[in-house]
This record gives C-alpha cells, sequence and structure tokens, in this order.
C-alpha cells in the first residue's frame, strides 16, 4: 500500500523516520541531475557519505521518477545507523535536499531493494510503500505521520 505525505514532515519527524528505517532498509538512494552542477558545499556532503557508497551508476529512472530525456547519476548508499546520523547532520529537512547543495530524491529501499520512501524533492512529493501492520508501527513510532499520511489514490507507482 503507498501512503502520501501531504505534507513535508517537520525535522525532527523527518529524522525519527531516517531512524526507523534502520534495520527495515539495506539501502538509499540519492541522485545527481546532470544539468544541475553540485556547487562546492554539495561536492562537500557527497564526500561525507562517500564511505557509504555501494555503487554509482547512471540511469534515467529511480522510484518516483524517469527522466524522459537524458540520464542522472545515482548514488546507492548501504543504509545503517552512520550514515541515516550523517543526513541528519547535514540537513534536517527533507525538501531542503536540492541541488546544487545537495543530492537529490532520497529513497531508503528494504534490502531486497523494495521501495520503502520514496521522495521526489522539486515536486515536494514523498510517499512511503507499507503493508497497513508497518504503516500503524511507523506512525507508533512517528506520530506527527498520524495526521500528514495519507492512502494514495492510485497516483503513485514505484
Amino acid at each position: 500500500m503507498i501512503y502520501v505525505l501531504k505534507n513535508e514532515p517537520s525535522p525532527s519527524a523527518f529524522c525519527d523516520i531516517l531512524d526507523y528505517g534502520v534495520g527495515k532498509c539495506g539501502y538509499a538512494l540519492m541522485v545527481i541531475q546532470p544539468l544541475n552542477r553540485m556547487s562546492p558545499d554539495g561536492v562537500a556532503v557527497l564526500k561525507k557519505l562517500e564511505p557509504y557508497l555501494a555503487e554509482k551508476k547512471v540511469t534515467n529512472k529511480w522510484p518516483g521518477h524517469k527522466i524522459s530525456a537524458g540520464n542522472a547519476l545515482l548514488h546507492k548508499y548501504k543504509y545503517e545507523e552512520p550514515f541515516a546520523k550523517a543526513i541528519q547532520d547535514i540537513n534536517d529537512h527533507l525538501y531542503g535536499w536540492l541541488q546544487p547543495n545537495f543530492p537529490e530524491d532520497i529513497c531508503l529501499l528494504r534490502e531486497n531493494g523494495e521501495p520503502w520512501f520514496v521522495s521526489i524533492v522539486h515536486e515536494k512529493d514523498s510517499y512511503f510503500s507499507l503493508p497497513e501492520e508497518e504503516k500503524n508501527a511507523l506512525i507508533q513510532k512517528v506520530p506527527e505521520l498520524g495526521r500528514i499520511l495519507m492512502k494514495d489514490k492510485g497516483e503513485h507507482v514505484n
């Protein structure tokens, strides 16, 4: 089931989401769009995240997004507690993860590669792909989500 965030979560809720994903997710994805060069600050962010990098590849699609022309550079990171903390220390605003100062579209994937959390930051769009019982457990840990999470009307496809 897809559950959409109606609003950007508060910084503390975003951090709680990242923390809750540790142990549930095995990987995180972030994207660099080629038409928007990274700033020196953005390059520094990539350097800080480099120890967790598992793979880089050129692609035109990732969860929640497909580029109609051209490609982007997809960074795949091992998702573990130090990576989650690094993200929180760098920028605790979900929709603040935009180029040129940051890689974009943070996605958290389960170990099997299935999306758990997807963001399309430039559209201020994000959602979870969860069975209902897991959604309920997430809301228990991150109560703010109870107010801003809603069932998708069929607009999002992983």
